[in-house]
C-alpha cells in the first residue's frame, strides 16, 4: 500500500524529525510503500520572511537539521507551500492512505485544516490519525472552525492519540471515537536508534548532567541545574538553549545553539542525569534507561508527558519547579526498574502496532 505521512519533518525540532523518522520506519517495515508529504509552510510578512531566511536561528537550525531531512525524511512528495497548492493537486500523488501525526499536529491555532487531511479525497483515499495530539488539554475554538473540524474527523478510518485528554477531546468536542497509542518514537527500543543514527559515535558515559529545557520563560532552571551540577562536581551540558540569535556564553565559552540530531540523542544516551522539560527528551531518557526528572511546561502542553510517566509507572520521576536541592536528589535518584518500564512498554508497543496493521 501507497502511504503519506503529514507531520511537521520540516520542523528544526529534534522530536519533531525523530517521530517522523520512526513512524516512516516502522511503516515501511510492515511492508508498504511510503511517502512524507512535503507540505512546509510559506512565512508571510517581509520581515518575518527576512527573519526566517537569514537569522543565525534559521541558518544554523537548518544547517544541522536539513542533513537530517535530506538524509533519513525520504522519499518526500512534490513540496507544497500553501493550502490552495494541496487542494489543487494533491490527488495527483495517488496514495491509498494517508496518515497524520504524531506531535502537536491538532493544536488549533497553531496548525489550520490541512492537518485534518481536508485535502484528501475521502472517496479514495483512507485517513488515519496515528497518535495525533491537540498541545493542550482543551480545545480553543468553539465556532465555525469546530464544525468543519467535526465534518473533516467524521472522515477518517481510524484515529489514535497520544494523551488521555485527546480522547476526551474527540469524543466531547467532536463526537468521534479514539484510542491511545505511543508516540512513534517509543515503536523502538534503544538499539534501533543506535544501529540506525548512533552507530561510530563514541559511546561516551561520564558524571554529567544534561538538560533540555524549552520556554524562554524557563530559562532560569538552567541556571539553578547548572549550579547544582557544578556543587557536586559534576559535568553540565545544555541541549537547548535560547531562541535569540547569538551564541550563549557559559563560562566564557561560547556554546552554539544547535546540535545535530545525532548529537543530541548521543548526548542523552552519554548522560549520567537527564533533567528535561521536553516530550521527546522524556522518551529519549527512558529509552537509553536514565535517571531523570520532568518539569512541567504548561507553554508545550504537559498532558502527553502526564500520561506517559502514568502508563509506565514513572509519575514520581517530574516535578511542577526545581524547588530545594534535597528534593532534587530525591527524585533523581529514586531507583527506577526499567525491566518493568520495558514490559509496560512492550504491552503499550503491541497495542499500537495492532492499530498500525489496520492500515490496509
Amino acid at each position: 500500500m501507497k502511504i503519506g505521512i503529514l507531520t511537521f519533518h520540516w520542523a528544526q525540532n529534534y522530536g519533531a524529525v525523530l517521530q517522523c523518522y520512526a513512524l516512516k520506519s516502522k511503516l515501511q517495515e510492515m511492508g508498504h510503500d511510503v511517502c512524507i508529504i512535503d507540505r512546509v509552510p510559506q512565512y508571510r510578512g517581509f520581515l518575518r520572511n527576512l527573519y526566517h531566511r537569514i537569522s543565525y536561528k534559521y541558518f544554523w537550525s537548518w544547517l544541522k537539521f536539513s542533513d537530517f531531512n535530506r538524509k533519513y525524511l525520504v522519499p518526500k512528495t512534490r513540496q507544497y507551500n500553501s493550502m490552495d497548492a494541496l487542494m489543487k493537486q494533491f490527488t495527483q500523488e495517488k496514495l491509498d492512505a494517508v496518515v497524520v501525526g504524531s506531535d502537536q499536529v491538532w493544536r488549533w491555532g497553531m496548525m489550520g485544516y490541512n492537518y485534518f487531511l481536508d485535502f484528501v479525497d475521502k472517496y479514495h483515499t483512507r485517513k488515519y490519525a496515528y497518535a495525533a495530539s491537540f498541545g493542550l488539554s482543551y480545545w480553543t475554538d468553539n465556532g465555525l472552525s469546530t464544525a468543519h473540524v467535526t465534518r473533516l474527523m467524521k472522515e477518517f478510518k481510524a484515529i489514535t492519540v497520544r494523551e488521555h485528554t485527546g480522547i476526551t477531546l474527540c469524543e466531547r468536542i467532536f463526537g468521534v471515537q479514539a484510542r491511545l497509542a505511543v508516540d512513534p518514537t517509543l515503536l523502538y527500543d534503544a538499539s534501533f536508534y543506535e544501529r540506525t543514527l548512533l552507530e561510530g559515535m563514541p559511546k561516551v558515559s561520564q558524571h554529567k548532567v544534561v538538560s533540555c529545557i524549552l520556554g524562554d520563560e524557563n530559562l532560569d532552571q538552567c541556571k539553578h541545574i547548572s549550579n547544582w551540577a557544578e556543587k557536586e562536581g559534576m559535568a553540565y551540558e545544555e541541549l537547548f538553549w535560547t531562541d535569540w540569535g547569538f551564541p550563549a556564553l557559559r563560562k566564557g565559552k561560547a556554546r552554539w545553539l544547535h546540535l545535530s540530531v545525532q548529537e543530541w540523542l548521543n548526548a542523552i544516551r552519554g548522560a549520567e542525569y537527564v533533567i528535561t522539560n521536553s516530550f521527546h527528551c522524556t522518551v529519549f531518557a527512558i529509552l537509553f534507561r536514565k535517571r531523570f526528572l520532568v518539569l512541567d511546561n504548561h507553554s508545550g502542553g504537559i498532558d502527553r508527558i502526564r500520561t506517559l510517566l502514568s502508563t509506565l509507572g514513572l509519575k514520581h520521576h517530574s516535578l511542577a519547579t526545581l524547588g530545594d536541592e534535597e528534593e532534587l536528589h530525591r527524585r533523581l535518584d529514586t531507583p527506577i526498574s526499567y525491566d518493568d518500564v520495558d514490559a509496560r512498554l512492550n504491552a503499550l508497543r503491541k497495542e499500537s502496532l495492532a492499530f498500525l496493521q489496520e492500515i490496509a
